[in-house]
């Protein structure tokens, strides 16, 4: 952050001094300076990230004097300011100087497409030489996508929020990483953390998520009333994920997001789950740990900035190292078998931490590394960062977590006018799978299709795999384009031994209009989960159909089965039949590949599965 030169400011003589040189941090090099008459330093400089920019100059080399401050100047090279010594009735002696950058601390938060993952499961080893294998019981865990905050929480967002820093690394105006404002609060527990959520949560008009019994008014919570010893009810604090309040993430949550989410590559050219640490293998390029802390009774020792190392694959910081992170889960050992959007044990004594900290040797900043401590323990080891769940687009609602459309598609790209409408039929495969749809339907091959797609009375695919025709009698298909996810998925074979029955996959050329998509086997499943969701078999403006609604927000949505064919006869349709397709293969033990859809049968529901090739399933789409 800084570099040392002298410069002689003479009263009664001018002339024009240059030194140049690199600084000891990475993010200030090839600094110049220049002194001129009348008395101005001409500062030139490469800037590597983001900030203000602050000259200091001192007598001693030892005790520094803000000269002048650069307010938010943007990566680039070539940087010219300059310091009106003059007016500051700076005008001789010798004088050193420095420049540091101080980061703009600005919070954001970064979206993370939900999706599948082993949580625990092995990486590679570090440069260290440390192996990492799999954690006992790991297992497979499908997330639902929300958001996370770029860095940890920093002393300044929350000294805005709480009225007071209880950090013990609060740095001095002549420190190198001075002021503190960007360093990460610590000295937090898990109860004030979860009152920071929620009070920045009705500040900015957002849901709050935690409900704790005997507060009612979360805004005017004093931050002494905030229990520093173990207390029940904090304890038995309740979580609502389904609204858009701030969060802290769930353990599960984190070490997805710590291993890049459903990020393929990352710049080090790692594969989603590799990297020993967050981002790395090497733990000096992404984290503060104990062999790059500094000294003990030095400005350096303990925490740094946030965001100063490299990110991750999803452009998160700092989740390996400067401090450990809350999580909301209770602590405990995994257990085996796979789980949807999990959020912990329902009791326990001590609440998940992870990510390592300043002083952490590199074993712990593994993204893999599972612990805990009691939730009212107040180390300066323990921070925290945010989480919340996404808004529903405009044309959906919410139930059980997920954002559902409450139309049908019509076609690529659209919705039906009316929720009864059953809309288009899709096909649900890839070209040249032996799934199209054949001639001896009556469909035309692929050799005698226009070059837009359309062929009169009938319907196949285009040459791009995205247009299906209408047919007068069996309504307009389309073919999803949907293919395995080829990042890290399995082989069928391994699948299958393993007793799995489905992949995530990747869309390809997804009909669903901007902001949504085709719904993945989970959320189908969370539709079916009666201790959420309450479902009526009804009939809407004509039309049979299942109602799902959310028991907490009472949202609800209208799935209608009228729009299957029969099979036996092209021309008759089934009145209380439909099929639903998900976006997740399954891989069939005799060797057929289907795909998970919601079947509705004469009132009943199912989970079940149909071939590739099945003509007369819809789409009813999730907002993302």
């Amino acid at each position: 952050m800084k570099n040392f030169y002298p410069l002689k400011h003479l009263f009664f003589l001018c002339f024009l001094l240059i030194f140049s040189g690199v600084l000891s941090a990475q993010t200030i090099n090839n600094v110049k300076y220049e002194y001129s008459c009348p008395c101005r330093v001409t500062v030139t400089y490469d800037l590597a990230k983001n900030g203000d920019v602050v000259l200091y100059y001192s007598t001693d080399n030892l005790n520094w004097l803000s000269a002048d401050t650069f307010p938010a100047k943007t990566a680039g090279t070539h940087i010219v300011d300059i310091w009106d010594c003059e007016a500051d009735s700076v005008l001789y002696g010798v004088f050193y100087y420095k420049l540091e950058r101080l980061p703009t601390c600005e919070f954001s938060m970064i979206f993370v497409k939900g999706g599948t993952y082993t949580i625990g499961a092995a990486t590679q080893s570090n440069t260290e030489g440390n192996t990492n294998p799999a954690i006992t019981n790991s297992h497979a865990v499908t997330l639902r996508s929300f958001y996370m905050s770029e860095t940890q929480v920093t002393q300044a967002q929350f000294t805005a929020v709480m009225g007071t820093n209880p950090s013990e690394y609060q740095s001095s105006t002549n420190s190198v990483y001075a002021p503190s404002r960007c360093k990460p609060v610590e000295k937090v527990n898990w109860y004030q953390a979860i009152a920071f959520c929620n009070k920045l949560s009705l500040m900015e008009g957002k849901t709050q998520v935690y409900s704790v019994s005997g507060i009612t008014d979360w805004a005017t919570l004093p931050y002494s009333s905030i229990p520093t010893t173990s207390d029940a009810n904090w304890n038995a604090a309740t979580m609502d994920m389904s609204v858009n309040g701030y969060r802290l993430p769930t353990e599960a949550e984190w070490e997805y997001a710590a291993r890049g989410g459903n990020r393929s590559l990352t710049a080090l050219g790692g594969l989603l789950g590799d990297f020993y640490y967050s981002g790395s293998n090497t733990a000096n390029e992404v984290g503060w740990y104990n062999s790059n802390n500094g000294t003990y009774g030095t400005a350096t020792y303990g925490t740094k900035w946030v965001g100063e190392k490299l990110p991750n694959a999803l452009n998160l910081y700092d989740m390996s190292g400067n401090v450990f992170e809350w999580c909301w889960d209770w602590f405990a050992n995994y257990t085996a078998g796979a789980v949807i959007n999990p959020t912990g044990p329902a009791s326990g004594t001590a609440r998940v931490v992870r990510g390592g900290y300043w002083y952490s040797i590199p074993t712990e900043l593994r993204v893999s590394n599972h612990g805990g401590n009691i939730p009212n323990n107040r180390s300066a080891n323990y921070g925290f960062r945010l989480a919340c769940t996404p808004d529903c687009p405009a044309g959906s609602v919410k139930i059980n977590g997920v954002c559902w459309a409450t139309r049908n598609l019509a076609g690529p790209g659209e919705f039906v006018e009316n929720p009864e409408d059953y809309g288009a039929l899709f096909q649900w495969g890839r070209r040249g799978d032996g799934h199209e749809q054949r001639t001896s339907q009556g469909y035309p091959t692929n050799d005698n299709i226009p070059e837009n797609g359309v062929v009169s009375g009938a319907s196949s695919f285009d040459a791009d795999d995205q247009i299906v025709s209408t047919h007068p009698a069996y309504g307009k298909f389309i073919k999803t384009n949907i293919i395995p996810n080829d990042w890290r998925s399995p082989s069928i074979s391994e699948l299958w031994n393993s007793g799995t029955d489905a992949v995530p996959v990747k869309t390809v050329n997804d009909p669903s209009p901007a902001g949504y998509r085709v719904p993945t086997h989970a959320e189908i499943q969370s539709l079916l989960n009666l201790t959420y969701v309450e479902r009526e078999w009804t009939t809407e403006n004509g039309v049979v159909g299942m109602r799902f609604t959310d028991k907490k927000n009472s949202n609800s949505i209208f799935l209608p089965a009228a729009g299957v064919r029969d099979n036996t006869n092209p021309i008759v349709f089934m009145t209380e039949f439909g099929f639903y397709w998900s976006s997740i293969e399954y891989f069939h033990s005799s060797g057929i590949n289907n795909a998970f859809c919601l079947q509705i049968l004469n009132g009943n529901l199912s989970d079940n599965h149909s071939t590739l090739k099945g003509r007369g399933q819809s789409i009813r789409p999730v907002g993302e």
